[in-house]
């Protein structure tokens, strides 16, 4: 695996005023887009809602709306039963400084999450790769919990229709599921391969130490792969979409810096090839 490169009203007082949501590009078919931005091999749409979508670009810059990496943004409360509880962002909370863009850069926002706490996002485009980093700016509400924040690229189930091609014929299923990857590099450097025949294992999905650097996915299904890596003091966790689930159903790489503060440089890379 190579090594990844790591519209706001105002007051006289220039108090900011909080939009029900961020501001729309008004552009045909980006209507509830705040940013976006293409490069050559990935669109990436930052939605009104502080959602955000990844689109593999295929030939002639064409996206299909079943091919894609839905990014969510939450924030990981562990209870003391060890259940994990996720706070979603309230929408009506977000405010930014920047303006909608269909040529982004760089963005920042911030907002709520529903339940409590309050976090800062910024997304950059930087060499082919989006960039995004978070951290936690007001924990009120949730003070004295066990916070993490998280940042979700949700792998989907792309072999849904092709069992359905093959008219339920599992040999053959299986035989086409084996192609496709996931690849894991361990903070240890060591590094776990698994093919989407496989259901990923505990060591993956449970403890902090199990943490991983860097993960490649990939999709012989649509022939692309995504890459994803934690800088900084920051590490990736991975989770299937249902327990006991083979990869074939999807899977979940969720990272988090080692704070939910967020230290300096901690930041969440994915690239597509």
């Amino acid at each position: 695996m190579k090594t990844l490169i790591p519209s706001v009203v105002a007051t006289v007082l220039t108090v900011a005023v909080v939009h029900a949501e961020l501001p729309s590009l008004e552009e045909d078919g980006l209507q509830g887009t705040f940013s976006t931005f293409d490069n050559r091999e990935m669109r990436f749409q930052l939605f009104v809602d502080g959602g955000g979508v990844i689109y593999p670009l295929f030939k002639d810059k064409q996206v299909f709306p079943y091919v894609k990496i839905p990014l969510s943004i939450t924030l990981a409360e562990v209870l003391p039963n060890g259940v994990i509880e996720e706070h979603a962002i309230d929408p009506a909370s977000l405010e930014t400084d920047d303006k909608p863009t269909s040529n982004m850069k760089t963005t920042t926002i911030r907002g709520k999450f529903e339940g409590g706490g309050a976090f800062e996002a910024a997304f950059e485009e930087k060499r082919g790769a989006l960039l995004v980093s978070s951290k936690l700016t007001d924990d009120a509400g949730l003070a004295g919990k066990e916070l993490r924040l998280q940042v979700t690229a949700e792998i989907l189930n792309f072999y849904g229709r092709e069992l359905q091609k093959l008219g339920g014929d599992m040999k053959a299923f299986e035989a086409l599921a084996k192609k496709s990857s996931l690849a894991v590099l361990g903070k240890d450097r060591k590094k776990s391969e698994f093919d989407f025949t496989q259901i990923i294992p505990g060591v993956l999905t449970s403890t902090s130490e199990a943490f991983s650097q860097e993960a490649e996915v990939e999709l012989d299904v649509i022939e692309r792969s995504f890459k994803f890596a934690a800088d900084g003091k920051s590490g990736l966790k991975i989770d299937p979409r249902r327990k006991e689930q083979a990869l074939h159903y999807g899977c979940f790489i969720r990272w988090s810096p080692d704070d939910a503060k967020n230290p300096a440089g901690s930041v969440f890379t994915i690239e597509v090839d």
